[in-house]
């Protein structure tokens, strides 16, 4: 790690600083606590060096926060959403009386339906399309059925599910037109939609199966809360990424 380094030479391993964002995301710590946390550690295994909170706080701002590659797996079936996470530990309420600003964040995530496991994961500001995201998150992925609500109807995202010769099961818009206006499968979609209704359509391609990745959310942010202690966003962003990071580490070990 310090080899070609210019400067003092790092005194923790990347390993540590990961296991303590670990520690701080599973028990929501802010960097003093944490600091307070590997103290405590300190005096029972006097191997352990504490970091203090300054520390902790530079070398995660350095830290790479990424998903691992995922098995190819040609027959995937991808569930699409996205969920807000706010930048604050404050509730509602204290908010409202407040008069705070309710600053998000949007996660972006993509798993497989069979399994659960977590395909893609993405983190923005509030104000990003969804669809935008959704093509970035699967564009790389082989998959053979995409299921996304309306949020995802776009022909961008049509036109890659035709690139991957997959089945799109995204709800269609009310007003939607049946011209292919850039995208023949959108279009062929609009039309069964309006030919055999939407109650219809969500039984033929059992577009329920959407119900997981809302259960994904849901699992996610009562394991580890919906908000952050971060109040910058770069840091913010990585707080809620490690979430969902620790949390699918937790489903493989099920």
């Amino acid at each position: 790690m310090n080899k070609d380094k210019v400067g003092r030479p790092y005194l923790y391993p990347e390993s540590f600083i990961r296991f303590v964002a670990t520690i701080r995301t599973a028990y929501g710590l802010r960097y003093r606590q944490t600091e307070g946390f590997l103290r405590a550690i300190s005096e029972h295994s006097p191997k352990i060096r504490p970091a203090d909170y300054t520390t902790i706080w530079r070398r995660t701002l350095q830290m790479k926060v990424e998903l691992s590659s995922i098995e190819d797996v040609s027959e995937l079936t991808v569930i699409l959403d996205s969920t807000g996470f706010k930048m604050t530990d404050a509730g509602s309420w204290i908010n409202y009386l407040y008069g705070k600003n309710k600053n998000y964040l949007k996660a972006h995530a993509a798993i497989d339906a069979k399994t659960g496991k977590l395909i893609g994961i993405v983190v923005t500001g509030r104000d990003t399309h969804d669809s935008e995201m959704g093509v970035f998150l699967v564009e790389g992925v082989a998959f053979k059925v995409l299921i996304a609500d309306g949020a995802y109807d776009t022909r961008d995202m049509f036109n890659l599910v035709a690139k991957k010769n997959a089945v799109p099961i995204i709800k269609i818009r009310k007003n939607a037109s049946t011209r292919s206006l850039g995208s023949p499968l959108r279009a062929r979609s609009v039309r069964e939609v309006k030919k055999i209704g939407q109650g219809m359509w969500k039984e033929k391609y059992e577009y329920g199966r959407r119900w997981r990745i809302e259960s994904y959310f849901s699992a996610v942010k009562r394991s580890f809360g919906e908000g952050t202690t971060a109040k910058r966003f770069d840091m913010a962003q990585k707080e809620v990424m490690m979430k969902f990071l620790l949390y699918d580490q937790l489903q493989q070990l099920v």
